[in-house]
């Protein structure tokens, strides 16, 4: 079950919850104590996007632009995923012992099953929640290979996912069947990770900036330019005052 210890050291305003199962991990650098954070209620509705730099767990508030440092990580974190039924932020290790190296991650709250891409050429797996029923989804092919990241759109019950190899972004439903290709970047071996919201694919590059496109496949914006390489991105809405 997942672990919930309260973080020393944070805004109080502002908590999050790790899940223990494949050994996520996130230290504070005064206390050396695994935090997790969760958001507190307020009146309003707060759009946020999460980021992990090397080390590190930023977050921007999408209405004022403001970056704010959450946690220093310890380790490089290459996905992040939410589970918005039992609230808890899924944050891989690189170099766990349960999953090895997942490159992308994805929870989908309805159905309970987690879904991840691995080192392993354009594979994407599913499990429960609890880890059992572990699944094959899809497994790609040259040029495609190698898939980066993975999300779930529930309410049409389909995934998207970043090719690393092509620079597309593509989408299938929930088995792997009817594989379609949303947008290709031409950004070859420099996409890195995507999340959604209710309008658009948030994706960003290895060369530092983030950037927004219409789940249309409608033409992408920057959104942010970071000094650091940027890892994993996530958006994030939540209760709170602007």
């Amino acid at each position: 079950m997942p672990n919930t210890l309260t973080s020393k050291g944070l805004d109080a305003a502002r908590q999050w919850y790790l899940y223990e199962q494949i050994r996520e991990y996130c230290y504070s650098e005064a206390n050396k104590d695994v935090i997790c954070p969760k958001p507190t209620i307020a009146k309003s509705l707060e759009e946020k996007l999460l980021f992990s730099t090397s080390g590190y767990l930023k977050e921007i508030d999408l209405n004022s632009s403001v970056v704010k440092v959450l946690i220093n990580a310890g380790s490089t974190v290459y996905s992040l995923t939410y589970d918005y039924y039992e609230k808890y932020l899924y944050v891989p290790r690189s170099q766990g012992d349960i999953i090895r190296n997942p490159l992308g991650l994805a929870f989908d709250s309805v159905n309970h099953h987690l879904y991840w891409t691995d080192d392993v050429e354009g594979r994407i797996m599913r499990c429960n929640a609890d880890g059992s029923n572990k699944t094959t989804v899809l497994v790609e092919t040259e040029p495609a290979a190698l898939t980066i990241d993975i999300k779930i759109d529930v309410s049409n019950s389909r995934l998207y996912w970043m090719e690393y190899g092509t620079g597309d972004l593509k989408s299938a439903w929930h088995n792997g069947s009817d594989v379609k290709t949303i947008v290709s970047t031409h950004s070859i071996g420099r996409n890195w990770e995507i999340d959604t919201n209710d309008d658009f694919i948030f994706t960003l590059d290895m060369i530092q900036y983030l950037r927004l496109t219409n789940l249309l496949g409608q033409g992408p914006t920057v959104v942010h330019t970071d000094t650091a390489l940027i890892y994993a991105v996530f958006v994030f809405k939540q209760e709170g005052k602007r």
